[in-house]
């Protein structure tokens, strides 16, 4: 196996618009050897009924290993405080846990938050509360399942000043249990005009995984990660710096050519693993 395809994982919500089949089929074409499973209303999230035993059938067939699975967030309110996080919440995200387990992901990136549109300044404390509740049961599922939930650095939004889980340092602080742990996603932390070198030393030990991707500074885009901000060079040199030993998962999407897309893609992870 050659170093890039050890080192990078490719995230399926590359082909959010193909069946789970395609995109893994197309993914495995390409040379990777891993993958990151999206399960946010595509894929392996429970509300699309997906055929579990299938997908880890074609995982084998094809070669493919699951490095992680990101659990489902949109639709489901987390982090708002109005919304019960004992009902609808844990069950779905803890149901794609399970699948995730099932086909060998022993990481299930989650987001604290979810439902910024329909939160104020005014709830941060509360919504800050239902999100510490909604992990805590989460992780009991996880420990469970031997699957380690990694929280990811969110975006922050225009009209908030305040939402839960927009840095690692916020995120690592709520929840020092050392079950948890977290997944950097660079496109994130560029938005919220954060230091790549605070956010790695934040997570510190419990950094798992990184989300690779990039944008203009605004836009949540997922470009390749040399497009647009941060500095990629100057990411790769802080995390190589921290000791970060884990993986890189190629979080892009948007495209309306993803095979051109993947293309690209190969060619930035080959250049990339050896610079």
């Amino acid at each position: 196996m050659s170093c890039w395809q050890e080192q990078y994982v490719m995230a399926t919500c590359l082909f959010n618009e193909n069946s789970l089949d395609e995109a893994l089929s197309r993914i495995a074409a390409a040379g990777f050897r891993c993958v990151e499973i999206s399960a946010n209303r595509k894929h392996l999230d429970p509300r699309v009924n997906p055929d579990v035993p299938a997908a880890r059938s074609l995982l084998k067939k094809l070669g493919l290993r699951v490095h992680s699975i990101h659990a489902p967030f949109s639709g489901l309110k987390i982090g708002h405080p109005d919304v019960d996080p004992k009902e609808s919440q844990p069950r779905v995200v803890g149901v794609s846990l399970s699948f995730g387990a099932q086909v060998g992901a022993r990481i299930a990136v989650v987001h604290a938050t979810c439902d910024p549109e329909g939160l104020s300044d005014q709830m941060y404390e509360r919504s800050r509360a239902a999100s510490m509740a909604f992990i805590d049961e989460l992780r009991r599922q996880a420990r469970r399942l031997g699957i380690t939930l990694a929280l990811e650095n969110l975006g922050r939004r225009p009209h908030l000043r305040r939402r839960f889980g927009s840095s690692l340092k916020e995120l690592s602080e709520a929840f020092p249990s050392q079950d948890i742990g977290f997944c950097l996603d660079v496109g994130h932390m560029a938005r919220n005009g954060l230091a790549i070198r605070s956010e790695i030393e934040a997570a510190g030990q419990r950094l798992i995984s990184i989300h690779a991707n990039s944008n203009d500074g605004v836009r949540d885009l997922h470009w390749l990660p040399t497009q647009g901000v941060p500095d990629w060079a100057e990411v790769k040199s802080e995390l190589t710096r921290s000791g970060y030993g884990g993986r890189y998962v190629l979080e892009i999407k948007g495209s309306r050519d993803p095979d051109a897309t993947l293309r690209r893609i190969v060619e930035f992870v080959k250049a990339d693993a050896t610079s």
